[in-house]
C-alpha cells in the first residue's frame, strides 16, 4: 500500500522561551523521520490548527474546526489521488476532537499525545502538572531539534505553572473550554526548567517507535 503522511501543527504562542512555529516544527521533523524510517513520502506541514485556547497571547493564529476538518479532508483528497493511503500526524492538542473525524479505511489519524502517554511515565522529572504546554517535553524536543530557537535566558522560576488537570498523566477531568490566560500570564504551563537536548532525543526516538507501531 503506497502511504504518504500528512504532517498537521500550528502556529501559536509558546512562551517567552519557544517559537509560534514550535508544535509545527515538531510535526516536520518528526514526520521527516518517520517518511525515512518506513520508506515512504512526507508532505509540508499544514501550519494552521484550532488554537483559540491562546487567543490571548500574540502571534497566536486560529482558524474554525470546520475550517480545519475541511482544509484537511481537502488535502488527503488530494493526495489520495496519488496514493492509497493518508497518515495524519498531529502535534497540536486543539486539533486532535476535529480530525478525529477524518479517521477511515483510507485515512489514519495519529494523535502526539496518544503516543507520548506511552512513553512520559518513564523520562518525565517533573511531578503531575509539569506537562502541558511549553513544557518539559516542549521545551525537550525543541533543545535537541533545533536548539538556536530556545531562548534560555528566559526559562526562569517566573514562568513556571503546575497546572494538575491539564497534565496529560492527570487522572483528573480536563475542564471544558480552558483558556491558558486563566492558568498562566507567562503562557507556560508546565515546567520547561527541566528540559534538555539529552531527554528531547529520548522522547523523540520513543515517539517514532510508538507511532511506527501505531501505523502498522
Amino acid at each position: 500500500m503506497k502511504s504518504v503522511i500528512l504532517p498537521v501543527g500550528s502556529t501559536e504562542q509558546h512562551g517567552p522561551h519557544l517559537p509560534l512555529g514550535t508544535d509545527s516544527l515538531i510535526a516536520q521533523r518528526l514526520c521527516e523521520a518517520l517518511a525515512a524510517e518506513l520508506k515512504i513520502d512526507s508532505v509540508p506541514v499544514l501550519k494552521y490548527g484550532v488554537s483559540f485556547e491562546h487567543a490571548d497571547f500574540p502571534g497566536t493564529i486560529s482558524i474554525q474546526p470546520e475550517t480545519l476538518l475541511r482544509t484537511v479532508k481537502g488535502i488527503c483528497e488530494s493526495l489520495l489521488e496519488r496514493y492509497q493511503r493518508v497518515i495524519i500526524i498531529n502535534t497540536h492538542g486543539g486539533n486532535t476532537a476535529t480530525l478525529r473525524n477524518l479517521k477511515n479505511e483510507k485515512t489514519t489519524f495519529i494523535d502526539l499525545f496518544d503516543s507520548l502517554i506511552e512513553i512520559i511515565a518513564d523520562i518525565r522529572e517533573t511531578e503531575i502538572g509539569g506537562i502541558c504546554h511549553a513544557c518539559e517535553i516542549e521545551t525537550s524536543l525543541m533543545l535537541y531539534l533545533e536548539p538556536s530557537l530556545v531562548r534560555r535566558e528566559k526559562i526562569t522560576d517566573e514562568i513556571v505553572k503546575y497546572v494538575t488537570p491539564l497534565d496529560p498523566q492527570s487522572e483528573r477531568q480536563l475542564p471544558d473550554g480552558w483558556k491558558t490566560i486563566n492558568y498562566s500570564k507567562s503562557g507556560v504551563i508546565g515546567d520547561p526548567r527541566k528540559a534538555t537536548p539529552q531527554k528531547g532525543e529520548k522522547i523523540f526516538k520513543a515517539l517514532i517507535r510508538e507511532i511506527i507501531k501505531s501505523i502498522k
